[in-house]
């Protein structure tokens, strides 16, 4: 912000401060809080933002003093800015945190510059940006990071473990290859270690789909449906669970045909994974029907369940409530932020040894910037 001096003009009241037409015109779109104030500290102009943010019309703050509209304490912080200003010229992007009209906090970063004509002071312009938009994205960004933080200290664990078990067990089937007993005992350890490398890397690809960008396709809900419980065939367990479709061909939607595909997999897998191995009528009901302005898509089984506790980390990252089922802990984690990502909600609701309903809302077209194709 630079000291503007010949776009000042006089007007009727022989304002030397108040913007000419085209000055004002230009202030008047810009984003951020404008305030324009002499060397008395009275207000001369102020932009829409400014009336916004102090919750009046700009008209009605002209002629009133700049310090009036904020707390002692914000006060104080830009009479020091202004300090700094009449020695500098310019003060750019200060962080503080400002109360507008009675409202909670917002953080901002503050800018002044002097206003001159023939180099001599006339007043100065005030401009704060609000960065509550910026906060919210970093505050997403530091999450995000502590999350990846997490995963590769777990994946590094998780990798390893697996590792130096199968390379111990070949060295012990070489040893002693006289034995066939403990020949099969050792390639049974040897397939345990070598199933949780699977899921492992299956919940990083995962992962991987859910950072891809999203490619947007008009999708058959019911053949999706029929195509992933098709290829379920070489899932543990399928050939003792009855799977029951519910669902029409007009329950259509526009998204990443790819992810959602991806996400009910893992769920259906996990009503298979998570059932009464000792029961003979095990279920999972899969239904289509309209939501809202969607569509919902509802798995329920008649499996282990969850309690209370259970259900409220069952989205946390690496959480496995039931220990004694193998899986990398990612699964509703990596759903969860899949179905978020093309615009949806996902919920569960459960009992013990009842079973299951994770239901999956989308709209009916992908929200957030898909790539159509």
């Amino acid at each position: 912000m630079y000291p503007i001096s010949s776009n000042i003009v006089t007007d009727n009241s022989n304002n030397i401060l108040a913007p000419s037409k085209y000055v004002a015109s230009i202030i008047k779109g810009i984003a951020d809080m404008v305030l324009v104030f002499d060397q008395d500290y009275k207000v001369v102009y102020a932009n829409q933002k400014a009336g916004g943010l102090l919750q009046t019309i700009p008209e009605d703050l002209v002629g009133s003093y700049i310090y009036e509209f904020f707390p002692d304490k914000q006060s104080e912080f830009l009479q020091a800015l202004l300090q700094e200003t009449m020695e500098k010229d310019q003060v750019y992007n200060r962080s503080t945190l400002f109360q507008f009209g009675g409202r909670k906090q917002i953080p901002v970063s503050i800018s002044f510059s002097t206003l001159a004509l023939d180099d001599e002071l006339e007043g100065y312009m005030l401009v704060a940006k609000d960065n509550r938009h910026l906060a919210q994205a970093t505050d997403a960004l530091k999450q995000k990071n502590e999350q990846l933080a997490r995963l590769f200290y777990r994946m590094s664990h998780d990798l390893q473990g697996p590792l130096a078990s199968i390379q111990g067990l070949l060295e012990l089937t070489k040893m002693e290859v006289s034995d066939t007993q403990e020949i099969i005992t050792y390639l049974t350890h040897i397939r345990s270690s070598t199933d949780k490398l699977k899921y492992t890397l299956h919940g990083l690809m995962q992962l991987q789909h859910e950072e891809e960008e999203n490619a947007a396709t008009k999708v058959s809900v019911r053949h999706l449906l029929e195509a992933v419980i098709d290829g379920l065939d070489d899932c543990p367990g399928r050939e003792e669970v009855l799977v029951h479709l519910t669902a029409n061909a007009k329950h259509t939607t526009t998204t990443d045909e790819h992810i959602l595909t991806s996400v009910v997999k893992g769920i259906i897998e996990n009503s298979i994974k998570f059932r009464k191995t000792n029961a003979s009528d095990t279920v999972i009901k899969v239904s289509v029907r309209t939501y809202k302005e969607g569509i919902k898509i509802k798995v329920k089984d008649n499996g282990l369940g969850m309690d209370r506790a259970m259900q409220q980390r069952a989205f946390d990252m690496f959480y496995r409530g039931h220990g004694h089922v193998k899986g990398s802990g990612l699964g509703l984690y990596v759903a969860k932020n899949a179905i978020e990502k093309l615009g949806g909600e996902i919920a569960i609701k459960s009992q013990p040894f009842l079973g299951t309903e994770v239901s999956l809302y989308l709209p009916s077209t992908t929200s957030p910037n898909p790539t159509v194709r």
